[in-house]
Order: structure tokens, then C-alpha cells, then sequence
């Protein structure tokens, strides 16, 4: 195994220890978790763009799923409003 290998495992072991114990995704705005935003960013990045190498694809994903579990989600946006229907 490579260096770069290595460390590639290293933080993706951080990014899911850290999504298990915070239970959110790490942030772009806070400083101690721009790093693991800006790896799992560009990491994407080559996924989509088919580059990422073979042996790396599947742990991958499992971070994208475990990812998907925290999802920021706005608790405004997704209310359904019915109007009240006319009376006649």
C-alpha cells in the first residue's frame, strides 16, 4: 500500500468516525472541518468524473450513504400549504 493509499484510508476512517459521532456532515464554514469538507468534495468530484480509482469506489459510496443519512434539511421549505378551499 502506498502513501497515498494510506492516507486516503486515514481520512475516510476520520470522516466516518466523525459522522458517527456528530451525526452531521462536516461543514465548509468551520474550520476544523473544512478539511474532511473539501476531501470528501473533491472526492466526488472524481467519482463523477470517473477518475477515482477502482479499489476506492465502493468504500466510497459507503461514505456518500452514511453522508446522506445527516443531510441538512430545511424544516421550512418542504411544508405543504393547502389553501382553504372557497365556500360558496
Amino acid at each position: 500500500m502506498t502513501k497515498r493509499e494510506e492516507q486516503w484510508n486515514w481520512m475516510a476512517e476520520d470522516i466516518e468516525a466523525y459522522l458517527k459521532h456528530f451525526q452531521r456532515r462536516p461543514s465548509k464554514y468551520r474550520v476544523e472541518d473544512r478539511d474532511m469538507h473539501t476531501w470528501l468534495k473533491y472526492n466526488k468530484k472524481l467519482l463523477n468524473q470517473g477518475r477515482m480509482p477502482e479499489e476506492h469506489i465502493g468504500r466510497f459510496r459507503q461514505l456518500l450513504e452514511l453522508c446522506e443519512q445527516y443531510k441538512r434539511v430545511n424544516q421550512y421549505a418542504y411544508k405543504q400549504i393547502s389553501p382553504e378551499p372557497k365556500q360558496r
